[in-house]
């Protein structure tokens, strides 16, 4: 029998993490932990070719669970639910009861594997199915995994004394290092690079003084990109096809609220402008 439970419910979850259920959530979001949901009764799952737009034939291989994406499980962190009707990953029982992973592309090679979607349908016509957090489930294996993490050990103490007696002296040779290097050291370059385009960018001075950071929330991300809701949820999204990792990532500000900084989404702004050639 397997040592833990293939999957919990995201109460079980939360309370074995001792966290609440929208903190559950917000992790399923940011990729660390894993939400599956049962296929309703009377729902079909046809396999749909993204590449050819094309959604006709039944799929060869149906999984009892699906998984989310980032991108869904962000959505439900930030309205409550969603409906969804593809789904990239599934999972069948497996050898002793455990869940093995599957996808839409298995048994037919002509499938592109990253392009292959299962999509929800009745009869014919898709059929997007409510994700809400009382039908979801968590993956066992990746909040084991979670947990184990917690586990690794922690740098002893002596090394930790070490660390911060060093911290301490330069911390003390701060004020005259920092007047020397002042007069002293040439302006640093960064270097940035983005294909097709290379950028040479002076780097801040260091200061004593941190200017306050400020986050913007969706609505006002939306109006400086000009880029829609689920535009911004895919370029997130590691498995979409429009995934960008260049695109700032959001900042979890409380339970089932989030937001950007507003300096990284100004600075991929003129990165866009660099290599699509705008900038002079």
């Amino acid at each position: 029998m397997p040592k833990h439970k293939t999957y919990y419910r995201i109460a079980e979850a939360a309370e074995r993490l001792g966290c609440q259920p929208g903190d559950v959530i917000g992790r399923a979001a940011q990729g660390e932990l894993t939400l599956l949901v049962g296929i309703p009764d009377g729902i079909d799952l046809r396999t749909y070719d993204a590449e050819a737009d094309l959604s006709a034939e039944p799929a060869l291989l149906v999984p009892v669970l699906l998984a989310l994406s980032e991108s869904q499980c962000l959505k439900i962190e930030l309205n409550g639910q969603t409906q969804q009707s593809d789904f990239r990953v599934g999972y069948v029982i497996g050898a002793e009861g455990r869940l093995q992973e599957v996808r839409p592309s298995y048994g037919r090679p002509r499938l592109n594997h990253g392009w292959a979607f299962w999509r929800t349908s009745r009869g014919s016509y898709p059929h997007a199915i409510d994700l809400t957090p009382e039908r979801l489930f968590v993956l066992g294996e990746s909040l084991e995994q979670v947990l184990a993490d917690r586990l690794l050990p922690k740098p002893k103490k002596k090394a930790k004394e070490a660390v911060e007696s060093v911290a301490r002296d330069e911390a003390s040779d701060a004020p005259n290092a920092e007047s020397s290097a002042s007069k002293a050291a040439p302006e640093r370059l960064t270097l940035v690079t983005a294909a097709p385009a290379v950028v040479v960018v002076p780097a801040e001075r260091p200061s004593s003084v941190h200017a306050p950071m400020t986050i913007l929330r969706m609505p006002e991300v939306m109006k400086r990109t000009g880029l829609s809701r689920s535009t911004i949820y895919d370029k997130l999204d590691p498995k979409s096809p429009r995934y960008d990792e260049t695109f700032p990532k959001r900042r979890t500000l409380g339970a089932g609220s989030v937001g950007w900084v507003e300096t990284e989404i100004d600075a991929w702004l003129a990165l866009r402008d660099v290599v699509s050639g705008r900038c002079s």
